[in-house]
């Protein structure tokens, strides 16, 4: 019987404890931010396949273009329940005045949550979408479906010569993505860490 992939992508490498850990989330100071699924289209990628309607899946994929006005448009309507955005709010999502667009799909994506904040930003997502009925979602995937799934997303990303150059500067140190808030999760430090255990996989596959 095939080793579950969640626990097949724990790397030799993972558990070297002579190498010093990479730490990251999507606001980080250093240039390793840009290993967050916010960037390189990741986000818009893994999101969009919760979603049955072409036009809901086209309208994810449309933020990763989106200018700066739009983005602070699409960011301002799928949080309704934020009133009175004061500058800083307005700008906690940018980098350098270029917009962090993973943000977009990740506020999409959890549209399909079953709450009464979600079910009012489902629709809001319908209409952004052009389409009159409420999106259609996807039957939620297992945990092995969600790394064959990231796994997928983030190959895409890292074929990018920017994005490969980057996730191979990280040499052989451990790679954790900490969230902003929270204890962590099933993809983040110091939850399950999935998301650093991939890009660790991701990277030993540029290599060989």
């Amino acid at each position: 019987m095939a080793t579950p992939l969640f626990k097949r992508i724990k790397t030799d490498v993972y558990h070297d404890k002579t190498v010093f850990d990479i730490s990251f989330n999507s606001k980080s100071a250093s240039e390793f931010c840009q290993l967050s699924n916010f960037y390189g289209g990741v986000e818009a990628n893994y999101m969009k396949e919760r979603f049955l309607d072409p036009e809901v899946k086209q309208l994810i994929e449309s933020f990763e273009t989106v200018n700066p006005a739009q983005f602070l448009y699409y960011l301002k309507e799928l949080q309704p329940q934020k009133k009175n955005w004061t500058t800083k709010q307005e700008e906690f999502w940018y980098r350098g005045g270029v917009p962090i667009t993973g943000i977009l799909s990740k506020l999409a994506g959890g549209a399909v949550k079953d709450t009464p904040s979600m079910r009012k930003r489902l629709k809001i997502l319908g209409s952004l979408a052009g389409i009159d009925h409420i999106p259609k979602i996807k039957q939620g995937l297992n945990n092995d479906e969600k790394l064959v799934h990231m796994m997928e997303c983030l190959k895409q990303k890292y074929r990018d010569p920017h994005f490969k150059s980057l996730l191979l500067l990280t040499g052989n140190r451990l790679l954790h993505e900490k969230p902003m808030r929270g204890k962590g999760n099933f993809w983040t430090y110091p939850g399950e860490d999935h998301l650093g255990k991939c890009l660790i996989q991701i990277r030993k596959n540029l290599l060989s």
